[in-house]
């Protein structure tokens, strides 16, 4: 995951937000049945939207520690190089 996109739409009766909830893709690493990680709330104000955003915000900031497979490829590919000069 790495890093967390939010996504802010307009609807016929105000907004939606959506997001991955980082809790259910934990679990969807377990053994137990896959959940789609993502989540829709609908908004019908500009300020339901920001409370909304504010809420997630600090699920967004705890993400950045998850392991990202493209920085580790890179990280492999430098050190390769490395040993070969």
């Amino acid at each position: 995951m790495g890093t967390t996109t939010l996504t802010i739409k307009t609807a016929v009766n105000g907004f939606t937000v959506e997001y991955r909830d980082p809790e259910i893709e934990q679990a969807n690493r377990g053994d137990g049945p896959w959940i789609d990680p993502y989540k829709t709330v609908v908004c019908k104000t500009a300020e339901d939207v920001s409370a909304v955003v504010t809420s997630i915000l600090p699920i967004m900031l705890t993400d950045e520690e998850e392991d990202n497979p493209a920085d580790e490829f890179k990280s492999a590919f430098k050190q390769a190089i490395k040993e070969l000069s």
